[in-house]
């Protein structure tokens, strides 16, 4: 998919917005429990999943160009927020993401901003 400057996109139940990132690609999978890369940490139950890749010129980017940003924002089936995290997968290990909560208007979303493509998991605590 061609990004524009700020382009948003629903992708597997999950909204995307990519912040600066005109002239770059983008690919979203969907990610399933079969699928991880590795199994998740002790205490964390899988609810969903998406893999981000940032391209340009075809070539993916391990990260984003500076000033750039990604935000990602799962919605959370249910339970208060405060039971819910987002991993990332680095490559070696799930690093659990500062959760953020969801603004007034939205309050059944759990959301982060981040400078890297990659697995991203919505989990239960």
């Amino acid at each position: 998919i061609d990004l524009d400057n700020d382009s948003v996109f629903w992708a597997f139940g999950v909204q995307l917005s990519f912040i600066n990132l005109a002239d770059q690609q983008t690919t979203i999978h969907e990610v399933k429990i079969e699928s991880l890369p590795a199994k998740l940490p002790d205490g964390f139950s899988f609810v969903m999943g998406i893999s981000v890749d940032v391209l340009t010129n075809g070539k993916p980017l391990k990260e984003l160009p500076k000033d750039s940003k990604l935000h990602i924002s799962f919605p959370m089936a249910g339970g208060a927020d405060d039971q819910f995290a987002i991993l990332y997968w680095n490559g070696s290990e799930w690093i659990t993401i500062s959760e953020q909560k969801g603004n007034d208007q939205l309050p059944q979303i759990l959301d982060v901003t981040i400078d890297k493509p990659g697995i991203y998991v919505l989990v239960k605590k």
